[in-house]
């Protein structure tokens, strides 16, 4: 089934002749992770690269690689000896999406991401599932915002951490 959906993606974005191409990205992220008593707050950078393209000129598709660290902790509430602080992210999303215009697009964002926690070295996958809107600056520039929401892996000592993400940045077309 996943090499199925893989294949489709690959047809849609090799079929997809307007504004196809790799893009970067950057962005700043506000994080509220939390599980039954313990909690994060924090703001950090976030880098992507991805590969985009739009047919039937209103129908977007991009496939993309991304990865976060922390850099200023707002709050980090520790309960349990157990800390929701991450050290950093890597995931892989796809970002099916719809042109209002030639400068307004929506999307949803589809992934998986595996975070590194602070505390005790401890790794998680979790599913992630967001909605962004992007306004075109030119062909080449874009700003973007989104919010995300991450429902991790059960950690050990009970309960699945979720994450609320809200972020805000630029997309370069290269």
């Amino acid at each position: 089934m996943l090499r199925k959906i893989a294949s489709l993606i690959i047809l849609f974005l090799i079929n997809a002749p307007a504004m196809a191409g790799v893009y970067l990205g950057a962005s700043a992220a506000y994080d509220n992770i939390f599980r039954a008593s313990a909690s994060f707050q924090g703001v950090g950078p976030k880098l992507a690269i991805g590969y985009s393209g739009v047919t039937n000129q209103w129908l977007y598709l991009a496939a993309e690689l991304f990865g976060s660290t922390r850099g200023w902790t707002n709050k980090n509430h520790i309960a349990n000896n157990q800390s929701m602080k991450p050290i950093y992210s890597l995931g892989v999303s796809v970002l099916p999406g719809y042109l209002f215009d030639m400068q307004v697009m929506g999307y949803v964002r589809i992934g998986t991401i595996y975070t590194r926690f602070d505390q005790g070295n401890a790794f998680r996958n979790a599913y992630q599932l967001g909605a962004g809107l992007q306004y075109n600056l030119t062909c080449d520039w874009s700003v973007r915002g989104e919010f995300d929401y991450m429902q991790y892996n059960k950690i050990k000592g009970g309960g699945s951490p979720r994450a609320q993400e809200y972020s805000v940045g630029v997309v370069y077309r290269i």
